[in-house]
């Protein structure tokens, strides 16, 4: 999803607190008074990629506009420009996933992404199934569709993996869509190539759409891990993926997102792309600039993403050393290993409330987590810390929350 999710910054909080979706959060809340008094604070729930200085290169960005504004013209097409989506189509098939152009469609963010294929392919009161924990923002973007939710658990004794058990309790009764992030945000969890094909069975068998969320997918640390879930299977679901820009180039202010659907048998296919460029061609929201920076970035900034994976590499290498030291009396807390993605999870100590010892790590040692609960951990044993941060935020914050926890 977007790079700044609603509930992990106050302004995106304030925001949908004028459109009344959340409750003020006492925590975030607190955290705004000790700024607004002057006082430090270590932000480890900042997922900014600008605000902890990665950012694709304005130059660049300067000499693709001058690129588009040289042949500057309105010619919209109802799936988007025909050559950013080629460039998408070719990472797909260098991934060995069959993509063609015309199967991919573009759009002005993942949010929006996911609100077109809700709205388009959903009647109201259908059921979508859902990770959990997972991010927070989709029981309101179904809500807004007017859809169901059912929830799907990750097992965190398997590494946060899919608990069958109870996907399979869900599937009882009939669903449209089946959504599967990997890396998940905010487990950091992938997808085996045995889950995958297993979701990949389930949903054909059982005529369930799958979208998955990949938004992470240059981001995932453990080499174990690259590359599986996800790959090109003979199931004959439809398959929709999304990704964008946000995440591959630290530039969610250019609002570019994609949806492509690589699997699906060819009647199917056909419907379900001629329904979603129908609700795309109604708003076209995506921008020409936008659309041009895709196609230039995704054909020019293979650099960038590399240096981008090294830099994030590198905090979550510190955040590895910090928190993962070997200690003999660690009052049971459990930083687990992060496979991808942005954040990392840390299991409490029996006894310890995710929220008011929170409350307590910031108002004792200044440093912002976020309690487990925000992104659906059940029992109020789970804390989720960001990795973004800048390093030595990252540092002396991950240090207090280490001693707090006596990790160290």
């Amino acid at each position: 999803m977007g790079s700044n999710p609603a509930v992990l910054t106050i302004t995106c909080l304030r925001r949908f607190l004028r459109a009344g979706f959340f409750m003020v959060n006492a925590l975030l809340q607190k955290a705004s008074e000790m700024r607004a008094a002057g006082l430090d604070i270590l932000d480890l729930s900042d997922t900014s990629f600008h605000r902890n200085g990665l950012c694709f290169p304005n130059e660049r960005l300067k000499a693709y506009f001058d690129e588009y504004l040289a042949r500057r013209s309105y010619d919209p097409d109802p799936r988007g420009l025909p050559a950013a989506r080629e460039a998408i189509a070719s990472c797909y098939t260098s991934r060995d996933i069959a993509c063609e152009a015309s199967d991919v469609l573009l759009t002005a963010s993942t949010s929006d992404a996911y609100n077109i294929i809700f709205q388009s392919l959903c009647n109201a009161g259908d059921r979508v199934l859902l990770p959990r924990p997972c991010y927070p923002l989709f029981e309101h973007l179904c809500r807004y569709a007017r859809l169901r939710m059912d929830y799907y658990d990750l097992d965190p004794a398997r590494g946060f993996s899919p608990d069958f058990d109870s996907l399979n309790g869900i599937l009882r009764r009939p669903a449209a869509l089946l959504v599967t992030i990997s890396p998940n945000n905010p487990t950091g969890s992938c997808l085996s190539q045995g889950d995958w094909l297993r979701l990949r069975e389930l949903c054909t068998a059982r005529g369930i759409t799958m979208v998955h969320d990949e938004v992470f997918s240059d981001l995932v640390w453990d080499d174990d891990a690259r590359g599986r879930g996800g790959e090109a299977s003979a199931y004959t679901g439809a398959l929709l993926r999304l990704s964008g820009v946000s995440k591959l180039f630290a530039s969610p202010d250019l609002k570019l997102s994609w949806i492509a659907l690589t699997e699906a048998l060819p009647e199917v296919r056909t419907r379900i792309l001629d329904t979603l460029e129908t609700a795309r061609d109604m708003y076209l929201n995506s921008s020409g600039p936008s659309e041009y920076f895709a196609f230039r970035m995704l054909t020019d900034g293979a650099s960038y993403r590399g240096e981008l994976y090294e830099q994030l590499k590198a905090r979550k290498e510190l955040a590895d050393e910090i928190l993962m030291q070997p200690h003999t009396d660690a009052g049971g807390a459990v930083p687990y290993p992060q496979q991808g993605g942005v954040h990392r999870v840390i299991r409490l100590p029996d006894g310890y409330d995710d929220e008011a010892s929170a409350h307590e790590l910031l108002e004792q040692d200044r440093v912002l987590v976020h309690p487990g609960y925000m992104y659906g951990f059940r029992g109020g044993e789970y804390w989720v810390v960001s990795i973004m941060s800048a390093p030595h935020t990252l540092r002396h914050g991950l240090s207090r929350v280490a001693r707090y926890l006596k990790l160290t």
